[in-house]
């Protein structure tokens, strides 16, 4: 089923369901400042993509990348021109630059990445209203089985999942079972979101 952890973990939490087009999808350079403060350098990171099978920082990976996306797909551009510089494409940066001479705001890629991040709380706490968990948050059980393929090793132990769904929610500022706190949700403007679903 997969090769790629990242993959796993960004199809099990997808708020619309298995999406390659969320978490998966790589719209975050490596010269990316949130990254370079998580991984030290570039090459440190491009180590860290180089190996698809390991589980570190998989779940913040996944949790930047479906902030980025969200936000892309917000500003209704293409997700195939966004990414990565050595591909010659926008970067977080580029698309705050064109948003504040399209609009007159001045707006960073925080403030841009932000929007993304409360895009995927908003979506989330949705689904947490209408009675999704973490149990909810997995994949089919055939892929909690690792084998070997003429491709390589596939699928993923149950164990490591769960270890990159706890990374996760702990870096989105959510609680185990995966329901935005509502300190999260207020630190994005969104504490009228917090009593909608109780969250404590």
């Amino acid at each position: 089923p997969f090769t790629d952890m990242a993959v796993a973990l960004g199809y099990a939490v997808a708020t619309r369901g298995a999406d390659h087009l969320r978490g998966t999808m790589p719209c975050i350079s490596s010269e990316d400042r949130r990254l370079k403060e998580i991984f030290g350098d570039p090459e440190t990171l491009q180590k860290y993509m180089d190996n698809p099978r390991s589980i570190e920082k998989k779940g913040v990976f996944t949790a930047l990348n479906e902030d980025g996306m969200a936000m892309v797909n917000a500003l209704n551009i293409c997700c195939f021109v966004v990414g990565d510089t050595r591909r010659k494409r926008l970067v977080v940066e580029d698309l705050a630059e064109l948003m504040s001479t399209c609009t007159g705001v001045d707006i960073n890629g925080d403030d841009l990445m932000k929007v993304g991040e409360r895009i995927t709380n908003i979506e989330k706490a949705f689904n947490v209203r209408e009675g999704m968990r973490r149990k909810d948050d997995t994949l089919p059980r055939s892929f909690f089985v690792e084998e070997e393929t003429e491709w390589g090793t596939t699928g993923i132990s149950e164990d490591n999942f769960q270890k990159m769904l706890d990374e996760y929610y702990d870096f989105r500022g959510w609680d185990k079972e995966g329901i935005p706190t509502r300190k999260k949700l207020e630190e994005l403007g969104l504490s009228y979101v917090a009593g909608q679903i109780g969250a404590e």
